[in-house]
C-alpha cells in the first residue's frame, strides 16, 4: 500500500527526473497535483451528473465526463512517462472536450474554462511556445464553431446559459476568438517570465550551492590535509622528545648515533639519513651511521667526504651552516652518490659544538621533490643541536672514564708502593689462628677458601681459612668478604696514623735538631751534633762528616 501511495505522491520525484533542474521537477510536481485535482473533480461531475439526471438532458456531457476520468486515471498510472508528453495529453483531451461542449452547451462559462485550460497548463508545465500553439488551437476552435453556427452547419444549442447575446452574428465570434487570444498569450507570457525568473533565480542558486559545496569539499580536504600535516608534526615532535630522551641517557656515541639515524628515518617517512664524524685531522667527514642497506654498504666500503669539498656535507662542515636541495638535480653542490640513485631532496644540517665547533654532519634525503619545509629543518636542525651537546657529553665522559682509570691505576701503584715500603720496615706481618681438636675432628676434610684483602681494587694481603668439607655449605663468604673490606681500610688507617707520627716525630727531631745547631758557638760543636742525631736513625752503623770542598768524591748522596 505504501508503495503504490509513494507512486501517486506528488512530493515523489521520479527517477528519470533525478538528474534535471528544479524547474522540470517542480513542474511533474505541478502536474501530478493537477491529475489528482482533475480526477477527485472528474468523479465529482459524474456523480452529480447521476444526481442531477443531467444524463438524461445532456447524455454527451456525462459520456465526456467518463471518457474524461478514464484518461485522467490513465495518465495517472503512466507517471513513469514524460510529464511534457502527459501534459501534452491532458491538452489535446481538453481541446477536444471544449469542442463537444460547444456543441453541447454552446457559449458559457464552462466551456471558455475548458478552452484557456489547455493554453494555461502548458504555459505552467511545457514552456511558452507550446502555450501559443495550444492558445492558437482555442482561437480556431472558436473561429470554427461560429463558422459552422453561422452558417447552420449545426445547429446552435438552444439554453439559457449563452454567454454571446448574438450567438450568429459573426462579429460576436470574431471578438471573442480575438479576446481570448489577447487574454491567454497576456497570461502565458506573464507565466513564461515568471518562470524564467524563477528558473534563472533557482539555477543560480544551484550554481552557488554548488560553488558552496564545491568550497565545502576543497576546506574538508584541507581541513583533512592540515589535520594529517598536524598528525605528523605531533608524531615527529613526539619522535624529537624520544630522541631526546635518548640522549639523556645514552653516553655510548656509536650507539647513540645509530639509534637516532633509525628513529629520524622512521618519523619523518625519509629515503636515507646518515651522520658523519671529522676524523681527528680535520680533513674528511666520515660516515659513522647510514640507513637500511645502503648506509651499511657505505660503512663497509669507509665512505667519507672531504671538509669544504664539493658535497653537501662537504659544504656544511666547511662553513658551518646547514644547507637545502630540494631538487637535487638543480642543485651543483649536490653529490652524485652512486649508492643513492633515488634521492631528490636533500638537507645537510652541520653538528656544531661548544665554541662552533664541527663534530660532523647529518644528511637527511627524501625520494620526493620538495619535501622538506621550515617546519621540518627547524625541527630537523634542534635534532642535529641535541645531538651535537650529547655527542660532545659523551666524548666528555669519555675523557673523564680514562682520567678515572689512570687515576685509578696511579692510585694502585701508590698503594702497592707504599705496602711495600711498609712491609720492608716492618718485615712480614702475618697472623694464625687453629682451632683446638674438640672443634675439629683430626679425620676432618678441610678445604682452604682464600679471600684476597683488597684496597681501592688493590690486593695488599690475603685471607687463608680452612673449613670442614662438610660445613662448607654453612660457609658465610659475605661475612667474611666484609671483613676483609674493614680490615684493608683498617690497615691502611693504622698505616697512615703510623706515618703521620712518624713525619710529627721527624719535624720533631728536625727542630730539636735546629734548636742544637742554634745553641752551637763553632763548627765543631755543630758537626758533633749533627753525628750525634743522625746515628739515632734506625739501621745507620757509621756517619762520617768530612768538611772538603776541592777533593769532594760524593754530592747529594750518590758517587760522581
Amino acid at each position: 500500500m505504501g508503495a503504490i501511495l509513494n507512486y501517486f505522491n506528488p512530493n515523489k520525484t521520479p527517477s528519470y527526473l533525478k538528474e534535471h533542474d528544479v524547474i522540470s521537477i517542480w513542474q511533474e510536481k505541478a502536474l501530478q497535483f493537477i491529475l489528482l485535482i482533475s480526477a477527485s473533480v472528474a468523479w465529482i461531475g459524474v456523480i452529480l451528473s447521476a444526481i442531477l439526471k443531467l444524463n438524461r438532458t445532456y447524455p454527451q456531457l456525462n459520456t465526456v465526463l467518463i471518457i474524461y476520468l478514464v484518461v485522467i486515471h490513465t495518465i495517472l498510472l503512466l507517471r513513469f512517462i514524460s510529464y511534457k508528453k502527459r501534459t501534452h495529453l491532458i491538452a489535446v483531451l481538453l481541446s477536444v472536450a471544449s469542442i463537444v461542449l460547444l456543441q453541447v452547451l454552446g457559449v458559457n462559462g464552462t466551456v471558455s474554462l475548458v478552452l484557456i485550460s489547455a493554453p494555461i497548463f502548458t504555459a505552467i508545465l511545457i514552456n511558452f511556445r507550446s502555450a501559443v500553439f495550444y492558445t492558437v488551437i482555442s482561437v480556431v476552435i472558436i473561429a470554427l464553431s461560429g463558422f459552422g453556427f453561422v452558417n447552420n452547419l449545426f445547429p446552435y444549442p438552444d439554453n439559457s446559459f449563452n454567454s454571446l447575446a448574438s450567438p450568429l452574428a459573426p462579429i460576436n465570434w470574431i471578438i471573442w476568438a480575438l479576446f481570448t487570444f489577447v487574454v491567454l498569450y497576456a497570461v502565458s507570457s506573464s507565466i513564461n517570465q515568471i518562470l524564467t525568473n524563477y528558473s534563472q533565480n533557482a539555477k543560480q542558486q544551484i550554481h552557488l550551492s554548488k560553488a558552496l559545496d564545491s568550497e565545502r569539499s576543497k576546506l574538508a580536504i584541507e581541513v583533512d590535509k592540515q589535520t594529517k600535516n598536524l598528525q605528523d608534526r605531533l608524531r615527529q615532535l613526539h619522535t624529537v622528545a624520544e630522541i631526546s630522551a635518548e640522549i639523556n641517557k645514552t653516553l655510548d656515541s656509536n650507539e647513540l648515533i645509530i639509534k637516532v639515524v633509525e628513529m629520524v628515518k622512521t618519523s619523518f617517512d625519509l629515503y636515507y639519513v646518515g651522520i658523519f664524524l671529522i676524523d681527528d685531522y680535520g680533513e674528511f667527514a666520515v660516515l659513522k651511521a647510514g640507513s637500511g642497506e645502503e648506509g651499511q654498504k657505505m660503512l663497509a666500503a669507509e665512505h667519507k667526504l672531504a671538509v669544504n669539498g664539493p658535497s653537501m656535507i662537504g659544504w656544511a662542515t666547511g662553513k658551518k651552516q646547514s644547507r637545502i636541495a630540494l631538487d637535487v638535480g638543480e642543485d651543483a653542490v649536490h653529490f652524485n652518490n652512486p649508492y643513492l640513485p633515488f634521492t631528490h631532496s636533500e638537507m645537510a644540517i652541520p653538528l656544531v659544538g661548544k665554541n662552533e665547533r664541527v663534530l660532523g654532519a647529518m644528511t637527511i634525503q627524501s625520494h620526493r621533490q620538495n619535501d622538506f619545509d621550515e617546519d621540518d629543518i627547524l625541527i630537523l636542525q634542534n635534532v642535529a643541536n641535541s645531538l651535537a651537546v650529547a655527542l660532545e657529553n659523551a666524548e666528555l665522559f669519555q675523557q673523564s672514564q680514562q682520567a678515572l682509570k689512570e687515576i685509578e691505576m696511579l692510585n694502585q701503584l701508590y698503594i702497592k708502593r707504599t705496602w711495600n715500603d711498609f712491609l720492608i720496615e716492618n718485615s712480614e706481618l702475618t697472623a694464625q689462628f687453629q682451632a683446638s681438636d674438640t672443634i675439629v675432628s683430626s679425620n676432618e676434610v678441610l678445604k682452604t677458601i682464600s679471600i684476597p684483602i683488597k684496597l681501592r681494587n688493590q690486593v695488599i694481603g690475603e685471607i687463608e681459612i680452612d673449613v670442614p668439607a662438610s660445613k662448607i655449605e654453612n660457609y658465610d663468604s659475605d661475612l667474611i668478604d666484609v671483613l676483609s673490606d674493614q680490615i684493608a681500610y683498617a690497615m691502611e688507617n693504622t698505616r697512615l696514623m703510623e706515618q703521620t707520627i712518624r713525619q710529627a716525630t721527624h719535624e720533631q727531631k728536625a727542630n730539636e735538631l735546629s734548636t742544637e745547631f742554634f745553641k752551637a758557638v763553632r763548627i765543631e760543636d755543630v758537626i758533633r751534633t749533627a753525628i750525634r742525631e743522625i746515628s739515632t736513625i734506625p739501621y745507620v752503623s757509621e756517619v762520617n762528616i768530612q768538611v772538603d770542598p776541592m777533593n769532594s768524591t760524593k754530592a747529594n748522596g750518590k758517587e760522581v
